[in-house]
């Protein structure tokens, strides 16, 4: 199960790997919302999720943190801000944002920081798909807050962003599983499959 995945990992040069090494294992992948994948992975319908995991409780599962980085302001190298230092609140008012869409978590975690920080952004463009926000972002139709991972190696500037000294939070992905008690086993196939994430990833 996995939660727009293709800029962060590499999963199917893992379910490729896997496959090769355990070619008896049969393999299914869908992406949907953490809600749904929550609960399917406590009724036992899915073995392992890939989910975002900052500030979130998920009683009943494990987790395996995978990737950690913090939020930027991202904007196309020509920008009028790209080279500006001390980005404020105030510039930020006058500002195109690119926005994933409200089922996302990020989403979430965006609004909340600039909630919490009295900033009404002007959110003109939402799509459903990370490399879409980022070629928007590219060629200088927004600006938009991601994860600094999301924009490594890109043509797109982390801008220099002060909001009162108060610093943008970590985004996270974990790996999440049915946490076991009593005689209850795991599936031993996806035992396998999460070390073979942990191996790709090197943790």
């Amino acid at each position: 199960m996995v939660q727009s995945l293709a800029s962060l990992l590499n999963l199917p040069r893992i379910l490729q790997d896997f496959s090769y090494a355990n070619p008896d294992v049969e393999i299914h992948v869908r992406e949907t919302r953490p809600g749904d994948l929550t609960s399917e992975l406590k009724r036992g319908s899915v073995d392992v999720a890939f989910m975002p995991h900052y500030g979130v409780s998920h009683p009943g599962l494990d987790v395996q943190p995978l990737l950690d980085a913090k939020l930027v302001v991202a904007a196309s190298l020509d920008h009028e801000l790209a080279n500006k230092r001390a980005v404020s609140a105030g510039d930020l008012l006058q500002e195109r944002f690119v926005d994933v869409s409200v089922r996302w978590e990020l989403r979430k975690l965006v609004d909340q920081v600039f909630l919490s920080h009295g900033i009404r952004r002007k959110s003109s463009f939402e799509v459903e798909d990370v490399a879409v926000l980022l070629e928007f972002v590219e060629r200088g139709l927004g600006l938009a807050m991601v994860p600094e991972v999301f924009i490594r190696d890109m043509p797109i500037k982390a801008l220099d962003v002060d909001l009162g000294g108060a610093p943008l939070p970590n985004w996270g992905l974990g790996m999440y599983w049915a946490s076991q008690s009593g005689t209850s086993t795991m599936n031993p196939a996806a035992d396998l499959f999460r070390d073979s994430v942990r191996r790709a990833l090197q943790l």
